[in-house]
């Protein structure tokens, strides 16, 4: 469970690792690593696309404009349309946390996705919070961002093990 009341802070190192490499282009993840006596949770995000060009350090907007270019070839590449389409891809078990309104991804657009993603046989755990909003973890100390990390602690658990 994940608590605004928790005080234990952690040294952490920081390191940039591969962990894919294209020919001579090495693909970057910023590692994160506590010191101390563990365990310690762990939570990835990967956000593919907007890194085709630049790196991640550039910023996904600029990035994200870079590479689709236009919104038809971004709309054309959606993952919703590629499940749809029948794209063999790998389906891991994901978990979905949003608001019921992000600007940035409409809610058509992902109940599309998860629709999709479940009829290809993925299995996909999805909350939605009520409001509008973006950055749901922008602030650990709401109820809303508590409930997050909790589900996401959770769903790292039930598949980690």
């Amino acid at each position: 469970m994940v608590s605004s009341k928790q005080t234990t802070t952690y040294e952490v190192d920081i390191e940039d690792v591969e962990y894919l490499r294209h020919g001579d282009t090495p693909l970057l993840a910023r590692l994160f690593r506590p010191k101390g006596d563990g365990p310690f949770p762990i939570m990835v995000e990967l956000h593919g696309g907007a890194w085709v060009r630049g790196d991640r350090r550039i910023g996904n907007a600029a990035n994200h404009d870079l590479y689709w270019e236009t919104e038809e070839n971004m709309i054309e590449a959606a993952p919703a349309r590629a499940l749809a389409a029948g794209e063999r891809m790998e389906l891991p078990p994901t978990l979905c946390v949003a608001r019921s309104y992000e600007e940035a991804h409409p809610r058509p657009d992902l109940d599309e996705f998860i629709a999709q993603y479940r009829k290809a046989g993925g299995d996909i755990e999805v909350k939605i919070f009520e409001g509008a909003g973006d950055r749901i973890l922008e602030d650990i100390t709401t109820p809303v961002a508590q409930e997050a990390l909790e589900r996401m602690a959770g769903f790292i658990n039930q598949h980690i093990r």
